[in-house]
């Protein structure tokens, strides 16, 4: 059994509302009994609308963000636990490739700088081998070594998201967090940038968490998927049981929204509606408003993340009745394999 980096624990996360004097005061339920484990090696994807809890759950395990309950495990020693030393080590073995490579980077500093920031503060490198050091991970990303000296805005989106990656390679993480990083590119640089965090992974031996609302992109990278909704995990299985035959509505209705994946796009019933504020906790499932196979079960029981077939997760009363996944032949054997394409222009 592979062994596992980072573990979430039913992490439940509530966010209080400013409200006026003399009324009752709100609160939004972001994350309620999140469970989820990363392996040594591989892609945990997760995916989800804007709004189901899956960049509030990153925050909490890189520690940006205290859980309100629950309990986040790395190398199987609770964070919360770590003397200074320890924090000091998760904070090198953890790092974020953010989502906006236009703000992310700061603009009055030289690439070398950006990507040589995390060694500078952690006291691991100056000087000339700060230097080799940093024109090592440009080069690992793709960048060649005359760009040491140009600014940010000098660059394309595809190449800034590429200065990101190096800089949160650069302290030689084991985890690499990366929320929505293609959403901001062009389809064809999504695609360079796909095949470097490929590459990367293979080279380094890199686990990644993938955060994206794109289910193309989680197919692609993930070897193992969790579908949140609503501040809950409502599927987790292998991407390839995910891809070849989901257990749950709203993951069925991702799937069917993916361009070319189905090859009958009116099999699967449209869902209705968008996704609500988690200020009132509804009755039964969660996502019975908008569920096309809803029944009045749905409406009072709230179901459990169950394990329906070998190793596949869902939370759903009826998953043995829900349709078949129709699908391009394609789709049985994609994941992890990408459409190799040449790097990006590097001028």
């Amino acid at each position: 059994m592979s062994e596992i980096l980072l573990e979430a624990r039913n992490i439940f996360k509530q966010f209080h509302l400013p409200t006026p004097p003399l009324t009752p005061p709100k609160t939004i339920n972001a994350l309620n009994g999140v469970n989820l484990s990363l392996c040594k090696g591989e892609t945990l994807g997760i995916a989800g609308e804007s709004g189901c809890g899956k960049s509030t759950i990153a925050k909490i395990i890189l520690g940006l963000e205290e859980p309100t309950s629950g309990e986040v495990f790395f190398q199987g020693t609770n964070i919360n636990c770590f003397s200074k030393a320890e924090k000091l080590k998760f904070r090198r073995n953890v790092q974020m490739v953010f989502q906006d490579p236009y703000s992310s980077l700061n603009p009055r500093m030289r690439v070398g700088e950006i990507i040589g920031e995390p060694l500078t503060i952690h006291g691991l490198a100056r000087g000339q081998e700060l230097r080799q050091r940093v024109l090592a991970l440009m080069e690992q990303v793709g960048l060649s070594q005359e760009h040491f000296d140009r600014y940010p805005h000098q660059f394309s989106g595809g190449q800034r998201q590429r200065i990101g990656v190096a800089r949160a390679l650069a302290l030689t993480p084991e985890i690499i967090i990366a929320d929505e990083p293609l959403s901001a590119l062009d389809i064809s640089i999504q695609a360079q940038i796909i095949n470097l965090f490929i590459d990367l992974q293979k080279r380094l031996g890199l686990s990644y968490i993938l955060i994206s609302h794109d289910l193309a992109v989680i197919r692609h990278l993930s070897t193992k998927v969790a579908v949140m909704y609503l501040g809950r995990v409502v599927e987790l299985a292998k991407a390839e049981d995910i891809f070849s035959g989901s257990l749950h509505p709203y993951t069925k209705a991702l799937l069917a929204a993916i361009p070319g994946f189905n090859t009958d796009p009116g099999h699967m019933p449209l869902i209705e509606g968008d996704i609500p504020l988690s200020v009132t906790p509804l009755a039964g499932c969660p996502f019975h408003p908008r569920c096309p196979f809803r029944k009045d079960l749905c409406k009072e029981l709230l179901p459990e993340l169950e394990e329906k077939r070998d190793h596949h997760f869902a939370a759903c009363h009826f998953s043995c009745e829900l349709p078949v996944d129709k699908h391009i032949a394609e789709v049985n054997n994609p994941v992890n394999k990408p459409t190799e394409l040449s790097h990006e222009n590097k001028k």
